[in-house]
């Protein structure tokens, strides 16, 4: 079991030797272009199987907008690594690592190092014009281990010109001298298993800006969009269902729509028979059903985060950006209620870039009140620019949903300067 994370940057997006550590919930605070978007979107990449094998195509998806090499920073290396803690059965705790260093090629990133852990060998492979080299030294981690400090030794070594002592040159096809490391470091590991990804985890992406709702869905949209385009018949397969499972997911949105006052329930108006006939979304309001088009914009803009979150897996991550987007506080309020009592219940990890102290608040105010013996790991990270450097400073919630003392002066000032905003004053 995977129960610590912590990503590592260094020349991305203008961050510089820093850790980001993340807990079980995580609120990513700040003025804008501090980071926070960015620091997401490397997270749900790290977290695709493919990023090790494709990072050039996934780094030119639209999604992520992250296309050429001056996208990602100024200088002429960059490196991301991950840190990890993994329990196993029987309580024992194995620190995991790996750090991947890239350099610019054509305008766009190649990996020219990558060491990581795999069991309790350290694996490293280096490129050096069209050779690859390796290292493995067995038996080099365990349970005592202090990762933080295997990544000094691990960016001194990745940071040599030349091949260092104890490295072998690998005999490589000439088609794969220009790949990703990842072919030769999967064939030099393949005796201990698999190389982990970075992010070995299943997170769902929840852009700021929702899908429009619309008068009637022709199609049914079963495929996941970060956008939510998918929920209109997502929420229909639920209120068609009588699993018993399924039943207590509509209970659950139902109870959220009461707690934010956005809706009382919701319904269908089905135009014909079977999953592909037309339908219309509708919201219940004092025992009046209303078309989602003719109600408030915030309900539309909430629905994808609050069902999807219901619809996934115990222990799936979300990465969520704005969720506050068009609500009121009452609603945001709620939002914070609901975070808490997923993350309590289902073990759901939450990364939430969001400027609502009312849905913050409201989540401390769960955390303080629960009589749970054990409560999720909580946390505000906030992102702010130093000397032309983004940097983050954690601040861990306790159980008593209480902030440390010693928080940066611009922490208070920058939600103060919020509300000023939103008064106009």
């Amino acid at each position: 079991m995977i129960d610590q994370h912590v990503l590592y940057l260094d020349n991305v997006r203008g961050f510089e030797n820093t850790y980001v550590p993340l807990t079980d919930v995580s609120f990513l605070v700040g003025e804008n272009s501090t980071g926070k978007t960015s620091v997401l979107k490397l997270l749900n990449l790290l977290a695709d199987p493919r990023f090790l094998l494709l990072p050039h195509a996934l780094l030119a998806d639209e999604e992520n907008n992250l296309s050429t090499w001056s996208d990602l920073t100024s200088e002429r290396t960059l490196r991301i690594g991950m840190i990890r803690r993994s329990t196993d059965k029987d309580g024992l705790v194995m620190p995991l690592g790996a750090l991947v260093t890239y350099g610019e090629q054509d305008g766009q990133p190649i990996d020219t190092h990558f060491t990581c852990t795999v069991g309790t060998q350290e694996i490293a492979i280096k490129r050096i014009d069209r050779h690859v080299y390796a290292r493995v030294r067995p038996n080099a981690i365990d349970s005592k281990a202090d990762i933080r400090s295997l990544f000094g030794s691990w960016i001194k070594e990745q940071s040599a010109k030349a091949v260092p002592a104890g490295y072998q040159l690998l005999d490589m096809p000439k088609q794969l001298r220009g790949a990703s490391l990842f072919y030769p470091l999967s064939q030099v590991a393949k005796e201990s298993g698999l190389v982990p990804r970075l992010f070995d985890v299943h997170l769902a992406w929840l852009a700021p800006v929702r899908s429009k709702p619309r008068r009637t869905y022709d199609e049914a949209q079963r495929f996941f969009a970060p956008e939510g385009a998918h929920t209109p018949t997502l929420i229909r397969t639920l209120l068609l269902s009588r699993n018993a499972t399924q039943m207590g997911m509509v209970r659950a949105l139902e109870n959220f729509g009461k707690n934010s006052g956005l809706f009382r329930t919701l319904a269908t108006r089905e135009f014909g028979k079977g999953d592909a006939a037309p339908f219309q979304l509708q919201i219940v309001l004092d025992k009046r059903a209303f078309n989602v088009t003719n109600v408030g914009y915030g309900v539309s803009q909430a629905l994808p985060i609050v069902v999807e979150v219901l619809c996934r897996d115990s222990g799936s991550w979300f990465a969520i950006q704005q969720p506050e987007v068009h609500l009121h506080p009452r609603a945001q309020a709620a939002l914070g209620d609901f975070v808490f009592e997923f993350a309590s219940s289902q073990n759901k990890k939450f990364l939430i870039e969001t400027h609502s102290d009312f849905m913050i608040d409201r989540y401390r105010i769960s955390l303080r009140k629960s009589r749970s013996k054990k409560k999720p790991s909580s946390q505000i990270l906030f992102f702010e620019r130093r000397n032309g450097k983004n940097t983050v400073t954690p601040l861990a919630i306790t159980d008593s949903g209480e902030l440390p003392v010693d928080q940066p002066k611009s922490y208070r000032h920058f939600f103060i300067k919020e509300q000023m905003d939103m008064l106009e004053l």
